[in-house]
């Protein structure tokens, strides 16, 4: 038995599968949301069969194929709540302890690295000039100018190519009684723990994953608390660690990434706002400490 509960922002079709008998379930299987699409999402359930992680874990693949030309594969299902519906209800010492495995995840990549011969400069500049050509708007393209500048005269070389999650938002951290899961990994351009800082930025400075209850200004006190509780844990944590300059830069790539799969007009403002708020801290030099010192949340 099987029932259809929702889609992925790539479009993905997720499905709980259910015993017959007793009506439990017993695994979720996420299909491919197009025959093209089916080579990464079997690099995404490779990255996660591979999972290997002492202190953090990940839904078992139990088993893939294809129905209809469409790759899929199943996993164990997990009871928990993502990070962004639980954070509301966590405890500062509950926050800290999930701040510091993190960190521990991230830093140890870092530290851990590849050890092969990568252009990241290349690899980070291709991925800029192909999001640059796909944004088609010409306004869009005209406000973006000096961002598309800035970050095209960057320079990349530096960048530590390491094991990551790929999209490590607070949507895709679960919390399951004392474990903490990770799902929805994905293939990115350049395999790299910066990657994964940037998406755990995209949620405490900008709030991606609260985006809804933002526009909808739903969002309560308490949340905003426990988000700036964790920003800071997690600054103190990896603060020695990364470059933040690199974190500002990798940031906006993420967003600029959005724009062109974005239809509705008020996501589409929100994400060119958190963009050219990014670009003035990339301009000034004072990402960390903007990050550090400010209260107020989205920026």
């Amino acid at each position: 038995m099987e029932e259809l509960i929702l889609k992925g922002h790539s479009g993905c079709k997720l499905q709980l599968l259910k015993s017959e008998s007793s009506n439990q379930i017993k695994c979720v299987r996420k299909f491919s949301s197009n025959i093209d699409y089916n080579n990464r999402l079997i690099a995404q359930a490779t990255k996660q069969r591979n999972f290997d992680n002492e202190i953090l874990n990940t839904p078992r693949v139990i088993q893939d194929g294809f129905l209809d030309d469409l790759y899929f594969f199943d996993m164990e299902y997990i009871r928990g709540n993502t990070l962004s519906h639980s954070i509301e209800k966590l405890t500062r010492t509950e926050i800290d302890s999930i701040s510091k495995v993190i960190a521990s995840f991230i830093k140890n990549n870092i530290k851990a690295g590849f050890d092969n011969d990568i252009d990241t400069h290349s690899s980070v500049m291709n991925k800029i000039d192909s999001i640059h050509s796909s944004i088609k708007d010409k306004d869009t393209n005209e406000v973006l100018e000096n961002t598309f500048n800035l970050i095209g005269s960057s320079k990349f070389s530096e960048i530590k190519p390491g094991v990551c999650h790929g999209d490590l938002t607070f949507e895709n951290i679960i919390i399951a009684k004392q474990d903490i899961y990770l799902i929805d990994f994905l293939d990115t351009f350049l395999e790299t723990p910066l990657a994964d800082v940037s998406k755990l930025f995209q949620d405490l400075i900008v709030g991606w994953s609260f985006r809804e209850k933002i526009l909808k200004g739903s969002i309560n006190e308490n949340e905003q608390i426990k988000i700036h509780y964790f920003k800071n844990s997690l600054c103190e944590n990896i603060k020695q660690t990364v470059n933040w300059e690199y974190v500002n830069i990798y940031l906006i790539i993420d967003l600029l990434r959005i724009i062109p799969y974005t239809k509705q007009r008020e996501i589409y403002k929100f994400i060119l706002e958190a963009i050219l708020k990014l670009t003035e801290r990339l301009e000034k030099g004072d990402f960390y400490e903007y990050v550090n010192n400010t209260m107020r949340w989205p920026i």
